[in-house]
């Protein structure tokens, strides 16, 4: 896996919500990015599947956020918040893109940023 380069930033001048592991395994959604460690945590045989096949179409990305944009997302980020969940806000943060994701603490985390976010399966926080 790749950090975000100036290059590849361009490439996501478009839509392309930032996933969490809720967002591959329940919403199934077509497209999107994500880091390494949320498909290091998709343990069941349908999810890692699902999730190789959108990577080998293109509809999947896998990039780590700079070193710079974690330290970021740390400084606002609730501490209940897993690695992961600390590098998934970081790369938002990093492209400007949405999260998708059911963990209100990622949610309330993505809001102190700044950052627009939206549920996969509940309501989300208000």
């Amino acid at each position: 896996c790749i950090g975000v380069s100036s290059y590849s930033r361009s490439a996501f001048k478009f839509f392309m919500p930032v996933l969490d592991a809720a967002a591959i395994i329940n919403a199934k959604l077509a497209e999107g990015v994500t880091v390494p460690e949320v498909i290091s945590e998709l343990k069941d045989f349908e999810s890692r599947e699902l999730a190789h096949a959108r990577i080998a179409e293109g509809a999947l990305s896998v990039l780590s956020p700079s070193k710079e944009s974690v330290h970021a997302a740390k400084a606002k980020a609730s501490p209940r918040l897993s690695r992961t969940d600390v590098q998934v806000l970081a790369l938002a943060l990093e492209l400007g893109q949405e999260i998708v994701t059911d963990d209100y603490a990622l949610q309330a985390s993505a809001r102190a940023l700044g950052l627009k976010f939206r549920p996969v399966i509940f309501r989300g926080i208000r």
